[in-house]
């Protein structure tokens, strides 16, 4: 599953499917100044269709009934902090966010910062298994936190063509590439077993002939499905976060680039 971008600076984004059709949006906004940005993460109404091409620009500002009209609910939001932990909350109780609430809880304890230099970052998903995010250079790839030796990516972004000249419109867009049968390469590459159970297609994999994780691989790979919605949501939600941090790294470890002129402005 390709969930498209249309901005790599995902505070100002609509993400779709490879139909065209939006599936969430995200806001960013501030209340005035002094007070800390905002990023709420609006979701697509359940059996509305949204097109992209229907909606304006992310970066024009539409009031929250302008939003909702357009076939949107809020999902989550994001306090953005400078010198503390970040707020992240919930807008309802819905699966992969039911931990969060409307207080909010601080990021150092629902996505906490793990690894060499901190380039981390740890969840609980709501099927009970721990995930990370690795912020890279230029990507956040997303993994199963299982201590594998070898893992296999669950998620991983694809910038788009000409990411180096933000300001020039391209056709060919960035997009979050997911892997929905990993979790059964992980799951067999670390067990060793002779046969996986898919738990998002629900499938069986004979995997008797099998004789290492890349034999189990190319079986596993063999089966697509839809990820559970429930873990999409958090997936996006955790995405835009870890994104957003590893862009800030990015800007300053690369002061000079034209990205980031237009990014400091942009972002």
């Amino acid at each position: 599953m390709k969930l498209f971008f249309s901005d790599d600076f995902v505070r100002h984004a609509t993400i779709s499917d490879e139909y065209g059709h939006v599936l969430y949006k995200v806001t960013t906004h501030s209340e005035g100044i002094g007070t800390p940005r905002k990023s709420t993460v609006w979701k697509a109404t359940p059996g509305r269709v949204i097109h992209a091409d229907s909606l304006v620009p992310s970066l024009e500002t539409e009031s929250k009934q302008e939003l909702i009209n357009q076939g949107f609910k809020q999902l989550g939001e994001i306090e953005w902090h400078t010198f503390t932990p970040s707020k992240l909350r919930a807008f309802e109780s819905c699966g992969g966010l039911d931990v969060l609430n409307s207080e909010g809880i601080y990021s150092k304890e629902f996505i906490p910062a793990k690894g060499r230099l901190c380039r981390q970052r740890a969840f609980k998903g709501p099927d009970g298994h721990s995930y990370r995010w690795e912020l890279g250079c230029l990507k956040c790839t997303l993994y199963r936190d299982d201590g594998t030796s070898d893992p296999f990516p669950i998620a991983e972004y694809h910038r788009r063509r000409n990411f180096w000249l933000p300001f020039i419109k391209s056709q060919d867009g960035g997009y979050l590439d997911i892997n929905t049968t990993s979790r059964g390469v992980a799951d067999a590459d670390a067990k060793q077993t002779d046969s996986i159970s898919v738990s998002e297609s629900r499938t069986v994999c004979d995997t008797t002939s099998a004789t290492s994780g890349k034999d189990v691989e190319s079986l596993v790979l063999g089966e697509q499905s839809e990820p559970d919605g429930n873990m999409l949501d958090l997936l996006v939600f955790t995405y835009i976060y870890v994104e957003k941090l590893r862009k800030d790294r990015e800007l300053w470890m690369h002061p000079k680039d034209p990205w980031t002129i237009w990014g400091l402005i942009h972002a």
